[in-house]
């Protein structure tokens, strides 16, 4: 009686242990297939995301070309009424250096 039940256990731990294998084979398969799909997943929406993003950066590309734009004229018309200063300023001390100022 005791040989029949070991035999009975020895067959119920394998079973087990291939129940178990089979188990952690095929949670591995899913779980592997899951990782994929999740990557695949997120890379799809970001490459469809692609053209708004692209649209995106563009669109803040030009916005800062004409703020740059903006700036350089700006610029510029500081630089001319700086050289118109600097001429009146020139002009009034040559007139000083030579003695003649109409309004004095």
């Amino acid at each position: 009686m005791k040989y029949n039940s070991l035999i009975t256990h020895q067959q119920t731990t394998m079973h087990d242990i291939f129940v178990f294998a089979l188990g952690a084979l095929v949670g591995g398969v899913i779980s592997g297939l899951w990782v994929n799909i999740r990557i695949r997943w997120r890379k799809g929406r970001n490459q469809l995301m692609a053209p708004q993003k692209a649209r995106q950066e563009l669109k803040e590309k030009v916005k800062k070309a004409q703020s740059e734009y903006n700036q350089g004229w700006q610029e510029l018309r500081t630089a001319i009424w700086q050289m118109v200063l600097l001429i009146i300023f020139l002009g009034i001390c040559l007139m000083l250096l030579t003695n003649y100022l109409p309004f004095m």
